[in-house]
């Protein structure tokens, strides 16, 4: 028995045990013995006592076991937030949260727990997850005719974008495989995902043409690492040409330094990782599966209804940093809030924002998701090289 429930026993014998006579009182106390395997002096000892044994000090607990269930739950199907996040987030998923368990009462507790609960709360239910590191970055002779990345620190509008590349090689860079590649925007944390085979130039051209076409804003900036994908002709002539309606500036990171990336390098773990782990892609018949989840339902979920934190403040004190961070909001939010987009961009953003049921895309992005495993699965991979 666990020691709450002990206690309660306790306490049910010792009401019996004060109206009770002798004869009773002695088959109390043999009870008592022979279930909690204690000394009879022992169990005598606590019979007698003036008052019933008191409950654990500290405060009364806040919130009912369902609204632990159900937190557990919605983290699942939220697509295992972290915990601010998870916070921020449930004011707009909520609404389309069926559970016959969640009653008014059970919202206005998930609603009100701070951070450190939801965390506590979430603990059990973690799993360590294991991270490997795989690059397929190569030197390029462009690299003289792109600037280093200069514009460090004026992030106040959107169109500054970053961009860098997954592989999906399961352990190997041996043959083919598809690759992802992320665009994120620094102001808002607005971030885009499209699959590639092999890297090649043209298709990541073909994809960032894609992700601009499909952005509520225009791309002012864009900035990569020197990797082959984005260090080509054909990229370079893409931002840069004459006749282009925006003109973008074209700017590269220093060689091994990804702190010059670290906006997207931190989307390649929450915006790739988690969706498709680190196993093979082989099969180049995914690649098309892989766009339309990216495209019609991962890049939704992520920036409609996934909120963000975002760097305030950081002050060296010592040896260490302080860091303060504004209030979590989703991308979509942030660019409202901006002032900056046009109305009729507000307006479709936020339209967009109200009429989604994230639940409802989320489960179809799992069908989703189980056909390109059953895909990945029929594709023989290439053994991982020792």
């Amino acid at each position: 028995m666990s020691k709450d429930a002990i206690k309660e026993y306790i306490q049910m014998l010792w009401k019996r045990y004060q109206t009770a006579g002798k004869k009773d009182r002695s088959l109390i106390l043999d009870e008592l013995v022979r279930n909690l395997e204690i000394h009879r002096k022992a169990a005598i000892r606590m019979m007698n006592k003036t008052a019933p044994p008191k409950k654990r000090p500290g405060r009364k607990q806040i919130y009912s076991k369902v609204t632990f269930i159900l937190i557990a739950n919605l983290w699942r199907q939220m697509g295992y937030m972290g915990s601010l996040k998870l916070k921020y987030a449930l004011a707009d998923w909520l609404p389309f949260f069926n559970d016959m368990r969640c009653t008014e009462k059970v919202r206005q507790e998930l609603l009100s727990m701070s951070v450190s609960t939801i965390e506590r709360a979430l603990k059990p239910h973690r799993a360590d997850l294991l991270r490997k590191k795989n690059t397929g970055t190569k030197p390029w002779h462009l690299k003289s005719l792109i600037p280093i990345k200069t514009f460090e620190g004026q992030y106040t509008e959107p169109g500054i974008m970053e961009g860098d590349t997954v592989a999906h090689c399961g352990g190997s860079l041996s043959g083919s495989f598809a690759w992802t590649l992320t665009v994120t925007d620094i102001f808002s944390n607005w971030t885009e995902n499209r699959a590639v085979w092999n890297k090649a130039a043209g298709e990541v051209v073909a994809q960032i043409r894609d992700i601009e076409n499909n952005l509520p804003f225009k791309i002012t900036k864009f900035s990569s690492d020197n990797g082959t994908e984005f260090i080509n002709h054909q990229l370079k002539h893409e931002l840069t040409r004459e006749n282009r309606v925006n003109k973008v500036e074209f700017t590269r990171a220093r060689a091994y330094r990804k702190n010059d990336q670290c906006y997207v390098e931190q989307k390649n773990n929450t915006h790739v990782r988690e969706l498709l782990g680190y196993g093979r892609i082989d099969n180049r018949d995914c690649i098309e599966l892989m766009n339309d989840i990216y495209k019609n339902y991962w890049s939704i979920l992520q920036n409609y209804f996934v909120p963000q934190a975002k760097l305030k403040l950081k002050v060296r004190v010592g040896a260490r940093y302080k860091k303060q961070y504004f209030k979590p909001m989703t991308p979509s939010d942030r660019l409202i809030g901006s002032g900056i987009i046009p109305l009729e961009v507000k307006a479709m953003l936020d339209k967009t924002r109200r009429t989604i049921n994230p639940f409802t895309l989320k489960a179809e992005m799992e069908v989703q998701l189980k056909k390109l495993r059953r895909m990945i699965e029929l594709e023989p991979s290439i053994p991982i090289a020792s």
